[in-house]
């Protein structure tokens, strides 16, 4: 599944929209596109959950739900596979760090080009 759907997004029902994404800011998560979107193995999902638990519910009557993200829209909107991110680590040279994330969206380029009919 993670291999479809690397991503998922928290929709809300109902009016608690500005809750949801106060949490979500607050526990770090980022707005996608105003969306709360982050890698399905990411931490965030447990940080959100009063229940300490990396699916939904997150709380009582919370009205929120997950749903997958496809790969292909990932893609679209350029984020990155969460199996290849670049690791946060010191890097003597600058320029290999920078030559690192040229090869990340040049890989994203070369299979965004490979969906196209």
């Amino acid at each position: 599944m993670l291999n479809i759907a690397p991503y998922s997004e928290l929709v809300n029902l109902q009016d608690a929209r500005v809750f949801w994404i106060e949490r979500w800011q607050m526990e770090g998560g980022e707005l996608i596109d105003g969306r709360l979107i982050a890698a399905t193995t990411d931490d965030i999902w447990r940080r959100i959950s009063v229940f300490d638990l990396p699916w939904d519910p997150f709380a009582f009557e919370s009205f929120a739900y997950v749903q997958h993200v496809s790969r292909s829209e990932a893609f679209r909107k350029r984020l990155p596979l969460p199996c290849c991110k670049i690791p946060d680590v010191e890097v003597e040279d600058p320029l290999s760090r920078e030559f690192v994330s040229r090869l990340d969206a040049l890989l994203q380029d070369y299979l965004l080009a490979q969906e196209e009919p």
